[in-house]
């Protein structure tokens, strides 16, 4: 990630020595030797620039437009204000700045930024948000000791495991907040999603909790399970070649451990005579004569399943009327369904997110996927016409990039930003063409009756293939 800093004093130094290879930076200051004692002692400067941080053209040739973090930690509130103004011009979308006056606050919260007040512990906060503001820090008994507090999500390492598993010399689980009241957890308690944990430690264990606790992990589909089921029912055996190339590469690419092939006789002969599953994992294939959606279910539940694959559904404007069926079984499932198009190897990723818990679900899936595949993200906003969804207002859609931009950054993945205006199934199949992998998050299955079901519509129309997460 690049990163650009401006003023190279004291606080900036501490942020340096903690920050990791994995950064670039670049640092802006008026003094010459003082630029050059940084270079030589911190090995992720890889660039130094002279000049005044508050003129555009020092900005310019240090590369403002091209950074992805700005920083500004002079001791001059005006510097530090016309340094943000350029930076949020040059359209960066994370700005945190160093304020002195408390008065001066108020104009940098205008323009987006993040203040910082003068204290000896803004290094500490600046680095915390970098790596992951999901994790709140506070620093108590004059800065010897802080304490974490670690919401629990599905892909973190707390979830649905029991206190006992979480001890250490150094640190300690003091509290839990559920449904607003405070638990002391015995070795038994079960951490459950949307808890809040408190940990106390000594200073300087951000690194280390969030080590344990997993939190830059990837989790698909690990979430879920560790199997990987791919249903093929005889009327899709000419698919048979491209849903198993789609299942391999999902699996050699993820946290697959297991492929399990559910397939009715015809296709079972198209698998057993051609390319078969990977050999790295372990492959199992089974001919089944019940119907294919009842068995993917049943298998599903039983092999633990982390994704399910199925060849798309039949298209038709009476099927996208009446329930919809895919959507339907994705609701039905213990873990995300991928109707396979054969538009592997995913290399652009398409989410679209409109701000609810589903659509935040499907891009922290597609953010997960994004760095497991070293793929490339776009994440859509649709606004739909206010016949549609009501009155919404003229910044709906920024507002909701703006989550976007959050949950990107907290995987520290790029993601170009795309808001569009109109139909959501129109605009983001069309959009679906320049792509490999369209992720959705599918809210409530049932519809008003005789009016389509737009994830489904997302499903049945889309030119690749599709990711649901429906739970």
């Amino acid at each position: 990630m690049n990163l650009l800093v401006c003023g190279a004093g004291s606080i900036t130094a501490e942020l340096l020595r903690r920050l990791g290879e994995k950064w670039r930076v670049t640092l802006v200051d008026k003094d010459e030797k003082r630029l050059a004692g940084f270079s030589k002692r911190f090995e992720t400067v890889v660039r130094i620039v002279a000049g005044d941080a508050s003129s555009p053209v020092v900005l310019e040739d240090a590369g403002l437009a091209d950074q992805d973090y700005a920083v500004a930690m002079t001791d001059s509130d005006r510097v530090n204000l016309a340094f943000c103004s350029f930076a949020r011009e040059k359209e960066v979308v994370n700005i945190l700045a160093r304020v002195t006056e408390q008065e001066n606050v108020d104009r940098f919260e205008e323009l987006g930024v993040r203040p910082l007040m003068l204290t000896g512990l803004v290094a500490r906060n600046i680095y915390q948000y970098l790596q992951d503001p999901r994790i709140r820090v506070t620093t108590v008994g004059q800065g010897e000791v802080e304490l974490f507090e670690v919401e629990v999500v599905p892909n973190l390492a707390l979830m649905g495991r029991p206190a006992s598993e979480f001890r250490h010399l150094e640190w300690r689980i003091v509290g839990v907040i559920r449904q607003s009241r405070v638990v002391f957890p015995a070795d038994d308690f079960i951490f459950q999603e949307g808890d809040r944990v408190l940990i106390l430690g000594k200073a300087d264990m951000f690194d280390e909790v969030c080590g344990v606790m997993e939190c830059a992990e990837p989790h698909f589909p690990r979430t879920y399970g560790r199997s990987l089921i791919l249903g093929i029912a005889d009327k899709y055996k000419d698919q048979v070649p491209s849903m198993v190339k789609e299942a391999v590469h999902l699996a050699q690419n993820t946290k697959v451990l297991h492929i399990v092939a559910l397939c009715e006789p015809e296709a079972g002969k198209g698998v057993e005579e051609g390319q078969k599953p990977g050999q790295q994992f372990d492959t199992r294939i089974k001919v089944v004569e019940a119907p294919m959606l009842k068995r993917v279910k049943k298998t599903a539940e039983e092999e633990g399943a982390g994704v399910v694959l199925l060849s798309p559904p039949a298209q038709g404007m009476i099927a996208s009327i009446t329930r919809p069926v895919t959507i339907g079984l994705a609701h039905s499932l213990s873990c995300p369904l991928l109707v396979c198009r054969g538009t592997q190897p995913y290399e652009k990723i398409l989410a679209a997110f409109d701000g609810s818990d589903k659509s935040r679900l499907a891009l922290e899936t597609a953010l997960d996927l994004t760095l497991q595949l070293d793929a490339a993200l776009t994440v859509a906003v649709v606004r739909e016409p206010e016949f549609l969804r009501g009155e919404r207002s003229e910044d709906w859609g920024e507002e909701v990039m703006k989550r976007a931009r959050e949950l990107a950054h907290i995987d520290k993945v790029k993601i170009e930003e795309v808001i569009l205006k109109g139909n959501p199934v129109r605009e983001l199949t069309r959009l679906a063409e320049e792509y490999n992998l369209l992720v959705i998050g599918s809210g409530p299955e049932n519809k008003e009756a005789f009016l389509p079901h737009v994830g489904e519509l997302l499903v049945r129309k889309s030119p690749c293939s599709v990711l649901v997460l429906a739970r």
